[in-house]
């Protein structure tokens, strides 16, 4: 896998029944985005960033993880598509690709 692009933030917030305290995720870019106009990149990772702040809430015995593993996630904006998957035991959202539609 090529990452070409990583940023990191930390949430430090509690999580509810699992007793984590400190969650880091990570986004990692496994495609080139270099020909996304950057107020759309920086769309992108203020929506990836909102998700990444949700995600410590759900408990890890949620069902919602099932389903995140076998699903192909996406986000649109203006005209753009991101497709993207959740690595819960990595803590990481994954973007596969970026195509303008």
């Amino acid at each position: 896998m090529l990452i070409c692009k990583i940023r990191r933030w930390t949430r430090g917030s509690q999580r509810r029944g699992n007793g984590l305290n400190d969650t880091r995720w990570t986004i990692e870019y496994d495609c080139g985005i270099e020909h996304v106009p950057s107020s759309i990149q920086n769309d992108l990772s203020d929506q990836l960033q909102e998700i990444g702040r949700s995600l410590p809430q759900i408990h890890s015995a949620s069902r919602f993880w099932d389903s995140m593993r076998r699903s192909g996630l996406r986000l649109e904006i203006d005209g753009w598509e991101f497709g993207y998957r959740l690595d819960e035991q990595a803590e990481r959202l994954v973007i596969l690709y970026a195509v303008q539609r």
